[in-house]
């Protein structure tokens, strides 16, 4: 071999070195970075930031390795008032009812673990205890209600969401991903997805939720 086939696979070497380095920083980065979420409990409100390691907030919720979710940075509300702020607990997961994020990055349906179809977009209503929310759902073919909560894990994701709080004036807080605890779900409707406009079509499955 000649010093220059020597040096050019030398080279080669460095650069496949290199790239792994980047890989395995990148990976580190993920796993070390924060997600902020939006987590509702029937007594608190509460903004926090909570450690993903690169899963869907979905994921993490529904993995049966712990039945706790760890909240870093919080703020905890009660009616919009701030009550207090904590910088680390333990959320235990069935006492939530619905964990909101205002990205998309955890939560595309391409990241599903077990995306290993086409799926559909349906338009979804659920109710949860205040809360009223409205958006998509990424389903394989037409379910009625009860299917789909019977085939679901205990948190499942509505996209392209609006959040309504009952017991408030505010206006409906738009959401990418909102994720539902189904254990606490008192009502729910699920319809085909018009061609509209994002958003457009919502007061449809409300109507057919309540009778109107």
């Amino acid at each position: 071999m000649s010093m220059h086939d020597a040096n050019g696979t030398l080279d080669d070497v460095t650069g496949i070195l290199n790239s792994l380095s980047k890989c395995r920083s990148l990976v580190r980065d993920v796993h070390d970075s924060f997600t902020n979420v939006r987590l509702n409990t029937s007594g608190f409100e509460i903004a926090c930031r909570c450690k993903l390691g690169g899963q869907r907030l979905s994921d993490v919720l529904n993995q049966s390795l712990s039945s706790y979710l760890d909240c870093h940075d919080a703020k905890l509300y009660r009616d919009g008032r701030l009550i207090d702020t904590i910088p680390h607990f333990e959320l235990r997961k069935p006492e939530l009812l619905v964990a909101g994020i205002q990205s998309d990055v955890h939560e595309a349906a391409e990241k599903r673990l077990d995306n290993r179809r086409d799926l559909k977009r349906f338009h979804a209503v659920a109710a949860i205890d205040r809360w009223l929310i409205k958006g998509c759902l990424h389903l394989s073919s037409q379910k009625t209600v009860q299917e789909f909560l019977h085939a679901n894990r205990e948190f499942f994701p509505i996209c392209d969401a609006l959040v309504i709080d009952a017991e408030s004036g505010e206006a409906p807080e738009p959401m990418k991903v909102v994720i539902v605890n189904h254990t606490r779900v008192s009502f729910m409707e699920i319809t085909e997805l018009a061609d509209e406009p994002e958003h457009a079509a919502f007061g449809q499955p409300a109507a057919r939720t309540f009778g109107g």
